[in-house]
């Protein structure tokens, strides 16, 4: 019973392809369910960049009546293939303290059945953005950029307005562009523990996410020595994304993935019926 909860359809303007063509890979694939989750970014400081989504070929400012929309035709085609497989809309939603109370706002009014909570901004820069992320991680280096990372993630994980945590280290993704001959991450014990402590508090999943291997990364995020970490720590289910941006990513290395969260003792964390928004 295989399920990918982090998808981006073409609502997502770094993302292409149509709801149709992911749930068609994913029934081929041997998906019993999966989640859209179209990026929603509400930084106060980058409204101008990165609060947008695509809507009928177009790009538009992201409010709530094209977020509604959004989940209306997810909704709408989820029925179409019921009893193929278990369509799901969410959201990622991009972290910060500053956008805390527009993530607010939005999230009580746009009901949906996954939030997964994901740092793409530190100090007003895009770490998820090579143009952005590759020179702010030389001028700083790795071991800052790392723990201002986790310093958001901890704050998204004390917010209690999430389900899931995306990319635990995605503060990585451009690391290996950054410095060639590495490090490409930074251990520290401490800090991941301090998540992992609000994440138990909270009842937060952890998400593993196989797109870090598209960046290079012989690991997926967040790298084994954290989910073993966490397992140790009482972190018991496990959520499954490809962050597919691409209908061909989607399920994006899951034999892998399964194989090592069966190894470490997790268990796969699935949408459960009782939360499903029609």
């Amino acid at each position: 019973m295989l399920a990918d909860l982090h998808i981006h359809p073409s609502f997502s303007i770094d993302a292409q392809g149509e709801l149709e063509d992911y749930i068609k890979v994913a029934i081929e694939k041997g998906l019993s369910q999966i989640c859209f989750t179209t990026h929603l970014d509400l930084e106060p400081s980058r409204k101008a960049i990165d609060r947008f989504i695509r809507l009928n070929g177009k790009i538009v400012y992201a409010n709530k009546e094209n977020i509604r929309e959004y989940v209306r035709r997810v909704k709408g085609i989820s029925l179409k293939y019921r009893g193929k497989i278990d369509v799901r809309v969410g959201l990622e939603i991009g972290w910060s303290v500053d956008a805390r109370k527009e993530i607010e706002d939005f999230l009580r009014d746009v009901e949906i059945d996954l939030r997964i909570g994901s740092v793409h901004i530190i100090d007003g820069i895009a770490i998820t953005s090579s143009k952005e992320a590759v020179p702010f991680l030389r001028k700083h280096g790795i071991e800052h950029i790392a723990g201002l990372y986790y310093e958001n993630l901890v704050e998204a994980a004390r917010s209690g307005l999430f389900d899931v945590l995306g990319h635990i280290d995605g503060y990585k993704k451009y690391t290996r562009l950054a410095f060639p001959s590495g490090p490409y991450e930074y251990r520290d014990e401490k800090l991941i523990a301090k998540l992992l402590s609000e994440c138990l508090k909270h009842n937060l999943i952890f998400e593993l996410n196989t797109s870090a291997t598209l960046k290079g990364h012989n690991e997926f995020y967040p790298s084994r020595w954290i989910l073993e970490l966490a397992i140790e720590s009482g972190i018991k289910k496990i959520s499954l994304g490809s962050d597919s941006h691409s209908p061909r990513f989607v399920g994006n290395m899951f034999d892998k993935a399964i194989s090592l969260v069966k190894e470490l003792g997790f268990e796969i964390f699935r949408i459960s019926d009782e939360k499903r928004i029609d």
